[in-house]
């Protein structure tokens, strides 16, 4: 049989379900959250809950961060979980995991699906492609 599958679930952007969000590198602050191939992976596991809640590596004290001034642009990262926290704070409905201190959802760099491009936070816009994730 094959490896046991990790717990949490992988977030693909809605464009593309054979690409998923992914902690690339060493599993520490600052560490880039970008694009990649599916893969099964622990990076590319995440746990989350409903209302607004921290989007938390599966396994481990590492939560999708924004940062503290999260604007057009803002390249996302992983950082030590801190409960209650502004820039971990995300609501995932209809597609859209949208930041809860700012109107910036996460959002695909120029749109591409490319392996390796990272994800960012962009103003919300209903119905963007670049902001639909599943």
């Amino acid at each position: 049989p094959g490896p046991e599958p990790m717990p949490g679930s992988v977030i693909h952007p809605l464009r593309d379900a054979t690409m998923c969000l992914e902690a690339t590198g060493d599993l520490q602050n600052g560490t880039p959250v970008v694009i990649t191939s599916c893969r099964n992976a622990a990076s590319q596991k995440w746990e989350f809950g409903s209302g607004y809640t921290a989007i938390k590596l599966a396994g481990g004290n590492f939560c999708l961060d924004a940062g503290s001034s999260p604007a057009d642009g803002v390249r996302l990262k992983i950082w030590q979980c801190y409960e209650g926290i502004a820039a971990q704070s995300w609501n995932y409905s209809s597609g859209v995991i949208k930041l809860q201190s700012a109107a910036q959802c996460l959002d695909l760099t120029d749109g591409s699906t490319a392996s390796g491009n990272p994800v960012q936070t962009w103003q919300c816009y209903a119905g963007s492609q670049n902001q639909q994730w599943t």
